[in-house]
């Protein structure tokens, strides 16, 4: 299964590879600055649109390959980004981490 990040995303996956801090507030209208792109409609309305994991689903390798996963999401307003200790752990935990 192919699961490359799809291109407007990928300016988010670097935000959060440079990132240091381990919990990032991001109002939806800085995420859409940062991605230089509008966020889909269903980001602003679901909760459940920052915690799929699961194909056909790419967009949250944006932050989860740089070890984020989603702590909380005010709809329509921001989203809460925590940093996993990954030490010790590998990518399959990980991910079964991220998709509770």
């Amino acid at each position: 299964m192919d699961m490359t990040l799809e291109k407007k995303y990928i300016p988010l996956a670097n935000y959060f590879l440079t990132a240091k801090n381990p919990i990032i507030t991001l109002h939806f209208t800085e995420i859409e600055k940062i991605m230089g792109h509008n966020l889909p409609n269903s980001a602003y309305l679901n909760y459940s649109w920052w915690k799929k994991t699961k194909a056909p689903a790419k967009h949250f390798q944006a932050w989860a390959a740089a070890g984020y996963a989603v702590k909380h999401v005010e709809p329509n307003r921001y989203v809460v980004f925590e940093k996993l200790d990954l030490s010790g752990m590998n990518r399959t935990r990980i991910v079964t981490m991220i998709s509770y």
